[in-house]
């Protein structure tokens, strides 16, 4: 992965400007205000930061919410695994954020499966920076 893109995404996942959500990238709902909400996963802020970066035509795809009900947000049709332009843009090597060497300690097979057994931003934050080079 691309240093430069690392350091800032750890920051975004430190940052407590995202809820974090579990299954999907992203993911929206009404609050009892109907104000849109989002949960997002580790790589779900991965794309959000793309999108944020990325003007115009190069802007990935987002559905729309529809309507007050749980939604599963895609970024370019993709629900739970990486776009390519987003794993391009970050140097990332697999779409699930797969880092070889047995590199946590409950020996997760990706950054995607920590992040949806529970292991918090934070502890994601730091497997990402210990190991970046081989993401």
């Amino acid at each position: 992965m691309k240093k430069a893109i690392a350091e800032k995404w750890i920051n975004a996942l430190r940052s407590n400007k995202y809820k974090q959500g579990k299954d999907y990238l992203c993911q929206a709902y009404m609050d009892r205000k109907k104000k849109p909400q989002f949960t997002h996963c580790c790589l779900g802020v991965l794309c959000d930061m793309y999108n944020k970066e990325h003007a115009g035509k190069d802007k990935l795809k987002v559905n729309e919410l529809a309507g007050t009900a749980y939604d599963v947000v895609t970024f370019n049709d993709k629900a739970e695994t990486l776009p390519r332009k987003v794993m391009k843009w970050a140097g990332i090597k697999s779409d699930i954020g797969e880092i070889k060497n047995g590199w946590t300690k409950k020996n997760y097979d990706s950054l995607a499966e920590m992040n949806d057994c529970g292991e918090s931003f934070k502890t994601i934050s730091n497997v990402v920076e210990k190991n970046y080079k081989n993401i």
